[in-house]
């Protein structure tokens, strides 16, 4: 009888792991929100201040599970819609002393790896400016996951936001320009990202 005892236990451990396995999350693809979703910039002008900026224009792709834990992310800047405030400004960062849209039209980046611990969350990946490619990392907070219905049925929708820093000049951007011995453009350039994502239930 013991050993009937023991053989049904058995049975019904490796009966649990099994449904466990089976309800692992699995990773799938969310859709960016663009209009709920921003990329910003800041970089020091003549290093006592700060000009702050945007790229209006972005896609992207994740790739998450259930939960909203990020596995992969990529996507592209359009360098045309950089925004700053000042139209004449925009128009010199678009310019060859910057970005030179005309030539280099988008920016890239891929994720390598990513590590997410709790709401913390990093992820490294390969930056491409100006046909120059550079790993870089940026570190950040999951806010969690929740479903809504905003008229077109059940969403999931989950946000998270990053944060990183770039030295311009390592892609290639080497506006120079200096005024009374400071630097007109601060070579460090500080990135946020806040995203949100979403799929259909």
């Amino acid at each position: 009888m013991k050993s009937v005892r023991n053989s049904l236990l058995i049975a019904m451990m490796l009966v649990a792991s099994q449904g466990f396995a089976a309800k692992k999350p699995t990773p799938m693809k969310w859709e960016v929100d663009v209009d709920h979703s921003s990329v910003n910039f800041s970089v020091r002008h003549l290093v006592v201040s700060k000009v702050r900026g945007k790229f209006a224009k972005f896609s992207g792709d994740i790739v998450a599970d259930e939960l909203g834990l990020l596995k992969s992310v990529k996507g592209d800047l359009f360098v045309q819609s950089i925004d700053t405030g000042i139209t004449k400004r925009d128009d010199h960062l678009r310019s060859p002393d910057f970005f030179d849209a005309a030539k280099f039209p988008k920016i890239h980046f891929e994720s390598t790896a990513i590590t997410v611990e709790g709401t913390q969350a990093v992820v490294e990946g390969k930056l491409t400016i100006k046909d120059v490619t550079k790993q870089v990392r940026f570190a950040g907070e999951f806010f969690g996951k929740t479903t809504a219905n905003f008229g077109t049925g059940d969403y999931d929708h989950l946000g998270y936001s990053f944060s990183g820093t770039i030295n311009r000049k390592d892609f290639g951007v080497n506006f120079a320009a200096l005024m009374n011995g400071r630097a007109v453009v601060g070579d460090e350039v500080d990135l946020n990202l806040e995203l949100e994502a979403t799929r259909k239930l």
